[in-house]
């Protein structure tokens, strides 16, 4: 098998199992299972991941440990699954039914490094539980844990991980909201950028700092506020821009001062780049934007070294920079099997950047983005001849067949519909473009080509790409697919001759190209041979014609059309960084430099452009491991620092295997290029005789050659692990490296009436003969190897690197999480094998052994001795003028005991602890200063806080000696006025009390009273009840009667109470007689009466005025009193209609009951019929019977007469029984009906005592109310004066006669209905006891009919 993915599974030992662990797995019996987890009942089980053939690890709990003392190898596991599992992976069943199983598995420790199983980071049984966002963080660091942990902030939706300073993001499939909106933008800005002023030279953190040591460890002091920083990708961009002014960051990295920074982002097809690249490009250019905006002075003309052509604003550049993207990805995107949006070539993007000093000198936002430039890599030229199933072309061709259909006819007419009604062409019109295999699918249903026409049309005129040279651009894509459409066939004449067999398309190609189609055809059928100088012609050279057969005509087309689109390719990229503002001397401009590359790439099968491909990644790996390692190494040994072993992450062996001087695969395949009869299995054959003995030349152990390899095929070690093996098939390796286009096609090129066809191919002839008119003069021969692509990669990649070399390297990983696109999945076997390709694993290794931040012994001691307790740290006080060994002391021991509880780390395996001290200063492990620096700001942020609390403490006290002055005087005038309040308060209370108390005392001696005369009628209302034969005409009389003697009394008591009243109304009298005297007095009085005069008619006038004032009070009392009186008899008149109505209920109900007595009645008298007619039934029968027998007995003879008789007998015998049953029944039914007769009587009788009784209390409350009408009429004509006595009698005259009127009618109405009740009373009472009577008699007479 040469797939990667399998070679990946036998190359380690250390990392796979030899057999794998599905050979392993064992059925054990459940009572097996029950007697093993019983014996671990009382431990903890241990948490651990175990190796799996389908998803790489899975998490379990041991069941059963190794015995150490019995020499076990193995190892009982049961599977555990994650809460998520079915969610987040991809085909989930299998391990869900092996755990609901309950499976066992027999895990070998042989097959794990150092004979121990990976732990989990925490006991759950979800995978790593909470998802670290720095996978440093992880105390448990395995291939594993790293697994997991991205698993779980992939589910989450968080698709970035830091791993120390590079970024992992891993495609989320979908589109997050919040995540890259503008909030977001501006929050990385302000934390990492706004916020990261350098700390001035006199501020309180710098004191005590030397000047040697202060530009070295400022970028350090500030990593605490990278704590509680999400990772994103606009944190790597946002640091990227903070670190161009911020040079003490490069320093600190050991890089140039140059302050430049480079971002490298790398993955697979389908992880994400393009659209990272693109995430980043547009915030770093919004962050420029925003600058220049804040920034107004700042223009060109400050910038001398800008070209006078290139003067452009920041903001258009800005624009010009954000218009790349989609004209980029029309011409060098394309639909992969992997990604419908993939980057088929790598491009070096350069920001350049003015950080002027004038501009807020070390502020980051000093800094404008001035320009930018771009160059390419690795075009796949390959794609546009030919593709795999599922894939596509590069997206301008189909962005070109779906333009309008008047763009097209004006670029070329063979666009357009022909005639006769011939339809446009379409896709499966172009040979290039329709090769895409059986069952594929040239249209994409996740490309708009309509709308990339109409983007990509807007970047060309953005870059000054219009008109004639637009059209002049299109046009050539045009012939590429042309030259795609001509088919040959052998010739008539000799079948090694081809020939072009479609003059259509021919002639279609010569009109585009502007060139005769026999040249055309003669180009690319035929090649001119140099056979040297001929003498006989004047040392001219002497050529030969060959014509050629099919097979290579076809290969001529595609050289031709591959050539043209790289020459327009290059073209474009050209003319945008000419229309950039590319710096003139860039010497005077920081840049930020973007690299999307292809990332490692492995395949079934893996060609020539995969070899180019993962040998730059090799490079880009080795650049890491030098910047993270290599550059601190001589450090690390100078202050005596413990290294682990450098060889674990060299990749120096496999970039010796590729670019050995006369030995690398390099080196081999270029002379294969310029022999002459050079082949691809040469290339294969010599490669492997030179590397097949181990451990000689060049470490042949990265070269891996198998028996089963065919002639073509050789495998390679990637990295530096043993793991990533790439299986290479060199089929036209040679052919591909050489890149070259034949002259004849070269010079048709050049004839070409496309100017810029024309141009780019005439540039290259002139530059090849340029090359050879040096070669002669100098008389030097240039060495064919240099023109090969792969050496020409190899020294573009030399110089990207030398400028990546001088700036901060930042990195981002993308990962593919899954082959289906779906989102919060994960695959794990294609996760793993990206971790191992990207190098994520060495990556998190160098960050866990390598120690990223120093500082000095002083600085340590002056920053972090407050973290101890004030008992320690005498310890650490190295005096006024320590050395440096008591230095180290003190440091030691203030690190371990603020430390101690983070004092190890768990790194492969192995503990390691978080900071080391050298000679002269402090290394600290990744994370371990900001642990330190975020308990120092908790630490001073509590010290702040109790300061403030004692100030606050202070001045509250100051304010409340103030306020409790003023309190005191508020206090005094407020009980003052309270006090008033309160008088006045009580003062009113005490009279209402009184007032409510004589008004209660009156009301109960009113309700005393009440109540006497109640018991008194209900008494005689009682007695009068006693005599119930009392007819209704003497009842009437008697009522007439006290009616009469009740008003004669009233009269008699008015009487009296007028008699009593004579003597006020003699007083009255007297004082109306004294008014009129003081009156006719005071009219009497002369001006020049005595004082004693006036003094003695003033008090009479006072004492009259006294006299009126108080009867008129009394007299609105007495009025207020009758209408709240007369208000309560309305309200007593209410109630008593609401008796009389349910008076008349209660006669409604006893009409009822009579109907259901009537009723009862005739279903008795129906009873009686039956009985009546059953009894006269009978009577016949015995009358028939007897008479039968008178018969038979006058005819038989005795002997007959006698059983004849005894017949008879029995049968009326049985008659009797019969008889005596019936009478038994009746005899039941005549005792209920007594019984219910007797109980209706009843209920009758308790029904009129009844209504009696609420005729009496209806009486007894009329008498009550005319008792307290008389009595209320009495009460208001009581000390009124004359005058109003005369009104108010009046008005209560007139009150009493309306009263006693409606008494007089309710009187009447309960007369009448007492009247119409007592007749139908006795109307019932009759007709039940004549009901009865019947009855009785009726029963009785039937009872004794039956008697014989």
């Amino acid at each position: 098998m040469s797939s990667w993915w399998a070679h990946r599974g036998a190359a380690n030992e250390t990392n796979t199992p030899s057999s794998g662990d599905t050979d392993n797995l064992q059925t054990i019996s459940q009572d097996d299972v029950k007697e093993v987890l019983s014996e671990k009942e009382e431990q903890e089980q241990e948490q651990v991941y175990v190796k799996d053939d389908r998803y790489g690890w899975v998490p379990a709990s041991v069941v059963r440990p190794a015995s150490v003392e019995e020499g076990d190898d193995k190892v009982s596991v049961q599977v555990q699954v994650p809460m998520d599992w079915e969610e987040s992976v991809t085909n989930p069943a299998p391990l869900m039914e092996e755990a609901e199983a309950q499976k066992i598995r027999s895990i070998r420790l042989s097959d794990y490094p150092g004979r121990q199983l990976p732990r989990q980071n925490n006991t759950s049984n979800s995978g790593d539980g909470q998802a670290k966002a720095d996978l440093t963080d992880l105390k448990e660091l395995h291939e594993a844990a790293v697994l997991y942990n991205l698993k779980e902030r992939h589910f989450r939706s968080q698709p970035y991980t830091r791993v120390g300073d590079i970024l992992v993001a891993v495609n989320p499939y979908k589109w997050i909201d919040g995540l890259y909106d503008k909030q977001k933008q501006d929050y990385y800005v302000d934390r990492l950028i706004l916020s990261n002023n350098p700390v001035n030279g006199d501020s309180e953190d710098s004191k005590g700092i030397s000047d040697d040591n202060f530009q070295e460890s400022r970028h350090d002091m500030h990593l605490w506020e990278r704590i509680h920083i999400e990772p994103h990708v606009y944190e790597t961009s946002s640091r990227a821009y903070s670190g161009l002014t911020d040079v003490s960051s490069v320093q600190n990295d050991g890089n140039s001062s140059s302050g430049n920074q480079t971002i490298l982002v790398s993955g697979q097809s389908g992880a994400g780049k393009t659209e990272t690249v693109k995430l980043v490009i547009t915030h770093l250019a919004t962050i420029a934007d925003s600058a220049s905006t804040n920034n107004t002075d700042l223009s060109t003309s400050a910038n001398p070294t800008l070209s006078d052509e290139n003067e452009i604003g920041t903001h258009e550049v800005v624009q010009k920079l954000l218009e790349c993207n989609p004209v980029f990805e029309a011409f060098g995107n394309a639909q992969t099997v992997r990604n419908d949006n993939s980057s088929r070539f790598g491009k070096f993007t350069q920001l350049w950047f003015d950080c002027d000093s004038s501009h807020n000198a070390g502020a980051p936002t000093g800094a404008s983005l001035v320009g930018s430039s771009h160059e390419t890599y690795l075009l796949e030229k390959t794609r546009v001849v030919q593709h795999n199933v599922g894939e596509r072309s590069f997206h301008i061709f189909y962005q070109l067949l779906a333009a309008p259909q008047e763009e097209k006819t004006k670029i070329w007419k063979g666009l357009g519909p022909g005639k006769h009604d011939v339809p446009a062409p379409t896709i499966e019109s172009f040979a290039y473009l329709r090769t895409c295999g059986e069952g594929g699918n040239a249209s994409s249903a996740h490309q708009d080509d309509a709308k990339g026409w109409k983007e990509t049309v807007e970047g060309l005129e953005t870059f000054g790409i219009t008109g004639a040279g637009q059209r002049s651009l299109f046009r050539a894509l045009c012939i590429i697919l042309q030259l795609g459409n001509l088919q040959f066939a052998p010739s008539e004449d000799d079948e090694e001759r081809a020939v072009c067999s479609s003059p259509k398309e021919l002639k279609s190609l010569s009109q585009l190209m502007g060139v005769d189609a026999p040249l055309i055809e003669e180009a690319i059928t035929s090649r001119k041979l140099n056979m040297g100088l001929d003498k006989s012609r004047n040392n001219d050279e002497e050529t030969i014609k060959v014509h050629l057969n099919t097979q290579s005509c076809r290969e001529s087309c595609n050289a031709l059309a591959k050539e043209i689109y790289a020459q327009v390719f290059a073209m474009i990229a050209r003319t945008m960084n000419e229309k950039s503002a590319r710096p003139a001397d860039p010497q005077n401009f920081k840049s930020i430099n973007l690299l999307d590359l292809f990332g490692f790439e492995v395949f079934d099968v893996n060609r020539f452009e995969q070899l180019c491909i993962n040998y730059a990644n090799e490079r880009l790996q080795q650049k890491y491991v030098m910047d993270n390692f290599i550059a601190v190494k001589t450090e690390y040994e100078e202050e005596g620092i413990d290294l682990f072993d450098f060889s674990l992450i060299d990749n120096k062996p496999v970039l010796a295997l590729l670019e050995g001087k006369s030995i690398g695969l390099i080196s081999i395949l270029n002379d294969e290029c310029i022999r002459p009869r050079g082949s691809d299995t040469s290339f294969v054959f010599k490669l492997k005789s030179i590397y097949h003995k181990p451990n000689e030349i060049g470490n042949s152990s990265r070269l891996v050659s198998e028996r089963l390899h065919t002639p073509y095929e050789f495998g390679i070690k990637h990295f530096a692990s043993d793991a990533v093996v790439v299986t290479y098939n060199a089929e036209n390796f040679v052919e591909r490296n050489g890149d070259k286009v034949a002259d004849d096609l070269m010079q048709c090129a050049c004839l070409s009436s496309n100017g810029l066809i024309r141009a780019s191919f005439q540039y290259k002839l002139d530059m090849a003969v340029q090359e050879l008119e040096q070669a002669e003069k100098t008389k030097v021969r240039k060495k064919k190897s240099s023109t090969a692509l792969l050496s020409q990669f190899k020294v573009q990649l030399e110089a990207l690197l030398d400028q990546i070399r001088n700036s901060r390297t930042r990195y981002i990983r993308c990962i593919q999480p899954n082959s289906e696109k779906l989102p919060q999945v994960l695959d794990h076997q294609l996760t793993l094998n990206q971790l191992a390709s990207a190098g994520l694993e060495i990556a998190i290794s160098i960050s866990r052994e390598t120690y990223p931040n120093r500082l000095p012994y002083n600085v340590v001691l002056e920053r972090f001795a407050c973290l101890m307790d004030l008992s320690d740290r005498h310890s650490v006080n190295p005096g006024s003028k320590p050395k440096t060994e008591k230095l180290k002391e003190c440091t030691d021991i203030l690190l371990s005991k603020v430390l101690k509880d983070d004092n190890e780390i768990v790194v492969g395996g192995r503990i390691a602890v978080p900071y080391a001290c050298g000679k002269t200063r402090v290394f600290f492990r990744s994370g371990c200063q900001e642990v330190l620096e975020s308990r120092r700001m908790e630490l001073l942020s509590g010290a702040a806080a109790t300061i403030q609390r004692w100030y606050q403490t202070l001045m509250s006290h100051r304010g409340f000696k103030l306020a409790k002055l003023a309190t005191s005087r508020l206090q005094a005038r407020w009980r003052s006025k309270s006090a008033q309040k309160a008088y006045k308060e009580e003062k009113a209370a005490i009279a209402t009390l009184q007032n409510r108390t004589r008004s209660f005392l009156a009301k109960k001696e009113v309700q005393h009273r009440k109540e006497e005369k109640a018991s008194v009628l209900i008494q005689s209302r009682f007695r009068a009840g006693q005599n119930r034969h009392v007819p209704v005409k003497k009842l009437k009389q008697a009522a007439l009667l006290l009616q009469r003697n009740i008003r004669s009394r009233m009269i008699s008591k008015h009487a009296d109470e007028t008699s009593n009243r004579v003597p006020m109304l003699v007083e009255a009298a007297r004082r109306n007689e004294q008014m009129k005297r003081v009156q006719w007095r005071m009219a009497k009085l002369a001006p020049s009466s005595s004082q004693g005069e006036k003094d003695e008619i003033l008090s009479e006038c006072f004492g009259l005025l006294s006299y009126y004032d108080t009867h008129l009070h009394e007299q609105r009392l007495d009025t207020s009193n009758y209408r709240q009186k007369l208000w309560e008899e309305e309200r007593v008149s209410k109630e008593k209609m609401g008796r009389l109505e349910i008076t008349e209920a209660a006669l409604a109900a006893s009409r009822l009951e009579a109907r259901r007595s009537e009723k009862e009645k005739k279903k008795l008298q129906s009873r009686l019929k039956e009985f009546k007619a059953g009894a006269s039934n009978l009577k016949a029968m015995l009358k028939e019977s007897t008479n039968d027998l008178a018969a038979d007995v006058s005819r038989t003879s005795d002997a007959q007469k006698s059983s004849e008789t005894t017949k008879l007998e029995a049968k009326v015998k049985k008659l009797k029984e019969e008889l005596d049953t019936e009478r038994k029944s009746n005899k039941g039914i005549i005792n209920k009906m007594r019984a219910k007769y007797k109980h209706r009587t009843k209920s009758m009788k308790a029904e009129n005592d009844k209504l009696k009784k609420e005729l009496d209390s209806i009486e007894e409350q009329h008498a009550a109310d005319i008792r307290r009408m008389m009595e209320a009429l009495d009460v208001a004509g009581e000390g009124s004066i004359a005058s109003t006595d005369y009104t108010i009698r009046s008005q209560a005259t007139s009150s009493d006669q309306t009263q006693e009127i409606q008494l007089r009618q309710q009187q009447n109405r309960l007369d009448e209905l007492q009247t119409k009740y007592t007749a139908e009373i006795a109307r019932l009472q009759k007709a039940i006891d004549s009901r009865c009577d019947n009855c009785r008699k009726k029963i009785l007479v039937e009872s004794g009919m039956f008697k014989f």
